[in-house]
Parts: structure tokens; C-alpha cells; sequence
């Protein structure tokens, strides 16, 4: 496998392009490789379809096909979910009277529909429900501390749960300064 001119993948690139920047180097006359999501592809021995499946496994066409699926998948889901939000903004309410003293329902009230129409579509109100069920069944700071690491939280839904912690939780000043 001689001489390689290396170039760099850049941030974002797909497969696709990866070959395009290759196969340019390779119709100059130069063989060049390219480190890929930790795989090495090269001009002069990959095909597309090559590159494609030591990248992911699958043919462009198998990965385009799981693409779309993946796409009709979440798009079915988002549909399900719309239809669901009356019962879920109901059910959220319902469940926010449950835990929360009556001088917070009204913000509550305020905030479900904004969290049931967001990214993450109301997951945030589940786990805020669950910690603050548990520290009024007497759970500790560090079993809430365990249970919010426990939930799966990106870096901005556990800022929202934090948030919402804050303004809602009996206890919020005082977990927050705990999870600090």
C-alpha cells in the first residue's frame, strides 16, 4: 500500500463525502487515506460501498434503507406523541397536583404544555415527578442525587430538571446545592 497522502476528516462529514475528498485525490494521481470514525479508508483500494461498510457495516444502500426506516420511525412516534397530549398535559397536571403545594399548580399548570411540546417531549416532568415523589416519601438528597444520575439526562434535560427542581421541589435550593 505505498505512499499515502493523509487528509483529514473534518467534523460532521459523512461517508459520502469522505470518499468524494479521497476519490479527488485519487483521480490526481496521488493514493490518499483518511482516518474515519477510527477506520482507515484509502483512495486506491476502497469503493464506496467498501468504505461504507467498515464505517458502519452496511452498504450506502443498506445504511440509506435504515435511514429512512429510522426517519418513518421517529416521524410515527412524533405523530403518536401529538395525538397524545391532551392525556399527557392532563395526566402531567394530575400528577403535579399530587406532589406539589397548591400555591405552585398554576405554574405547573403554565410549564407541562411548554415541556410536553419540547425536545424532549415531557421527559423532564417524568423524572422531576419521580425525585420529588421520593423526597417526600422521605427519600435522602443522596438517593435523589442517585436517582437523577440513574435517568438518563443529556446536558440540557439536566438543566431543565435542575430548573425545575429549583422552582418546584420542597427541597430545591437545598438538592441543588447537593447535585453542585
Amino acid at each position: 500500500m505505498g505512499r499515502y497522502k493523509t487528509i483529514e476528516a473534518h467534523p460532521g462529514m459523512d461517508v459520502s463525502q469522505a470518499f468524494i475528498l479521497l476519490n479527488r485525490e485519487e483521480s490526481r494521481g496521488t493514493h490518499a487515506k483518511m482516518e474515519f470514525n477510527g477506520v482507515w479508508l484509502y483512495s486506491d483500494v476502497d469503493t464506496e460501498d467498501d468504505m461504507f461498510i467498515k464505517v458502519t457495516g452496511k452498504t450506502k444502500a443498506e445504511r440509506e434503507q435504515w435511514w429512512e426506516e429510522e426517519a418513518n420511525k421517529i416521524r410515527r412516534l412524533d405523530e403518536e406523541h401529538e395525538r397524545n397530549l391532551p392525556y399527557l398535559e392532563e395526566r402531567y397536571k394530575k400528577q403535579g397536583r399530587e406532589v406539589l403545594p397548591k400555591e405552585k399548580w398554576d405554574h405547573w399548570d403554565f410549564v407541562v404544555p411548554i415541556r410536553l411540546k419540547d425536545l424532549y417531549k415531557g421527559f423532564e416532568l417524568r423524572c422531576f415527578l419521580e425525585v420529588e415523589t421520593l423526597l417526600l416519601d422521605g427519600g435522602t438528597l443522596e438517593e435523589a442525587k442517585d436517582m437523577i444520575s440513574n435517568q438518563g439526562h443529556s446536558g440540557m434535560s439536566f438543566s431543565l430538571i435542575r430548573d425545575m427542581i429549583n422552582v418546584f421541589s420542597h427541597r430545591g435550593s437545598e438538592l441543588n446545592s447537593y447535585l453542585n
